[in-house]
């Protein structure tokens, strides 16, 4: 592991580059949550990169979270502990938080300063801000009908400290989760369905077995180089994704990875967006359009191609799918 880290890091993209900055944050926050330890290089490119974090961040203070968050889990992983706590002094000292556009950002930033007992926000418009998010993640309607999914993985990921703390959430989370789940796997967004897996570990649920068997098929599928791939081709966050949902659910992860093992990943055949299909047929259907799975199948199965068609046919065995359906469809109504 620690020899892939150091080609990851060295290989994709310039060091302390943005994607190279947020592909690092993303990996590091899934090896620290996940307790992978040991697998950082004591004179390798991030320890190095990691001294550097403090004046990275008086020069680009908007990335404060990712720098923060980088400082953090090195610190937790290593057992180093220098420049997370007084990057913290900086960022609070400058009111960074407050200047956050959304909820979701503002969490995050208050979930990272609460990881050593600090506070981003004023006691009341923290407890006002956490009430917001739980509203805004118990509208399981709003993740049956748009790609809201990694939002939904980040704010119950800050809510219970990536599932290590036990936290009471509206009953209705659950079925946030489901639509999400189903509308990344109808769209083809295996990286955010793998995510979903993750978010149902956080709250102490069992993912169903199909999203999980779909998601391990993809990481086995995955053709590892150490040529540089394209953006559009390379799919990276897909495997540290994958790996992650394997660590969660208490399998074994980044079996793999080794000191010779590329840094790129290819997905030979990508999985099948039937997105556009389906909301099309759904828009020619208009009027005679309803929530009921059982009357719509056959009605959208002669509008669908023949893969869109196995896609469909496929997800709608998982359980809870007809409740998807229900709000995924917009029933015609007459205004």
């Amino acid at each position: 592991m620690t020899g892939f880290l150091e080609t990851m890091l060295r290989d994709r993209h310039s060091v302390g580059s943005q994607q190279w900055l947020t592909e690092s944050s993303f990996l590091m926050q899934m090896l620290e949550t996940s307790q992978q330890h040991n697998v950082i290089s004591d004179d390798g490119i991030f320890t190095s990169y990691y001294q550097s974090l403090a004046g990275r961040l008086q020069l680009n203070p908007q990335a404060y979270k990712d720098y923060l968050s980088l400082a953090l889990s090195f610190e937790e992983l290593t057992g180093a502990d220098a420049e997370a706590d007084g990057m913290m002094n900086w960022i609070l000292s400058r009111d960074l938080p407050t200047g956050e556009m959304n909820d979701i950002d503002r969490l995050e930033a208050s979930w990272l300063m609460a990881r050593r007992g600090r506070r981003a926000l004023p006691y009341s418009a923290e407890k006002e801000m956490q009430n917001r998010v739980q509203n805004y993640i118990a509208r399981a309607d709003l993740f049956a009908q748009s790609p809201r999914g990694r939002e939904l993985f980040r704010a119950l990921g800050y809510l219970t400290d990536f599932g290590r703390l036990p936290v009471i959430l509206p009953g209705a989370v659950r079925y946030s989760l489901r639509n999400a789940g189903f509308y990344a796997l109808l769209s083809g967004d295996i990286e955010t369905l793998a995510l979903i897996c993750v978010a149902h570990r956080f709250v102490r649920l069992a993912p169903p077995q199909e999203w999980e068997a779909l998601v391990t098929a993809y990481l086995d599928a995955l053709t590892v180089t150490d040529e540089p791939q394209p953006h559009d081709a390379d799919c990276f966050e897909g495997f540290v994704a994958a790996n992650w949902m394997l660590s969660a659910a208490g399998r074994p992860a980044f079996a793999r990875v080794s000191d010779q093992t590329g840094a790129w990943f290819i997905c030979d055949t990508p999985p099948l967006n039937a997105l556009p299909q389906i909301e099309a047929a759904l828009a020619e259907i208009s009027t005679k359009r309803s929530g009921e799975w059982a009357d719509m199948q056959a009605m959208l199965f002669g509008h669908l191609g023949e893969e869109e068609t196995r896609l469909l046919l496929r997800t709608s065995r998982t359980a809870g799918f007809e409740a998807f359906f229900e709000v995924f469809a917009r029933p015609f109504e007459q205004f």
